[in-house]
């Protein structure tokens, strides 16, 4: 995800969709590349959103989502197309504050969306381009709607899809088994790796230099026993992969 992201970013596009089922880690994976940033190929101010569900949705909701979401206040009377400029020099600041080049959002619960958010989300891309750039991570929810890409209620329109609409990263979870593309790089399936961490890496109590296994399993961990042997015993029959 991170290469994916890291590429899209590189050529230009405006976003990245990070595309899975329910409850596979989305969400915890952009946190990820949140949090980190060997992987970023400029500086960057990065942010999260979550987006609620309206009963009357419209860019004035759309702006005051964001800007509550940071702690501040909006006025009911406020015009929609201030309280969106609020939210872009919210942006702005924060991101030259940080010496950032380019300001990512990531927005939770993207499927939510309907093509009017994206004409919002449009308006916030018009004005930072201004001064910088600005750049989105959609986390969808592929079974979330009829659609696929969100609950959106149309078609975008050209200028949307081309913004928004170019580039993805399909987020599995982990997986029991290695992808053939990945055979001569990957000696080992994801879940494995994620069980050696409690074998070798993964320390309880903090500090203590003892692993988890070894911690909670003392007994088999000093007869040679493992986590990570045990693979095909916890593998359910039919799951192609599995978040923790």
């Amino acid at each position: 995800m991170a290469g994916d992201a890291k590429n899209s970013i590189e050529i230009g596009s405006d976003a990245i969709w990070i595309d899975g089922f329910g409850r596979i880690g989305k969400t915890y994976g952009v946190r990820q590349l949140i949090q980190t940033d060997a992987w970023r190929p400029f500086p960057m101010y990065m942010i999260e959103f979550t987006y609620t569900k309206p009963a009357k949705p419209g860019e004035g909701y759309f702006a005051s989502s964001l800007l509550l979401q940071q702690g501040q206040t909006v006025s009911a009377s406020a015009a929609s197309n201030g309280t969106l400029m609020r939210a872009v020099r919210m942006f702005q600041e924060e991101g030259h504050r940080q010496g950032a080049e380019v300001i990512g959002v990531a927005f939770n619960e993207a499927n939510r969306f309907t093509a009017d958010e994206y004409e919002h989300v449009m308006s916030i891309v018009n004005e930072c381009e201004k001064t910088g750039r600005i750049f989105f991570f959609f986390i969808n929810q592929t079974d979330s709607g009829r659609f696929g890409r969100s609950a959106i209620d149309k078609r975008p329109p050209r200028h949307i899809y081309g913004r928004f609409f170019t580039t993805s990263h399909q987020y599995t979870g982990l997986l029991w088994s290695i992808p053939n593309a990945d055979r001569d790089v990957q000696l080992a399936s994801d879940v494995a790796l994620a069980f050696r961490e409690y074998d070798e890496e993964l320390i309880w109590p903090e500090g203590s230099g003892i692993t988890y296994t070894q911690y909670f399993a003392p007994k088999a961990y000093a007869a040679g026993w493992r986590l990570g042997t045990q693979i095909d015993r916890k593998r359910p029959p039919t799951s192609p992969s599995l978040s923790f």
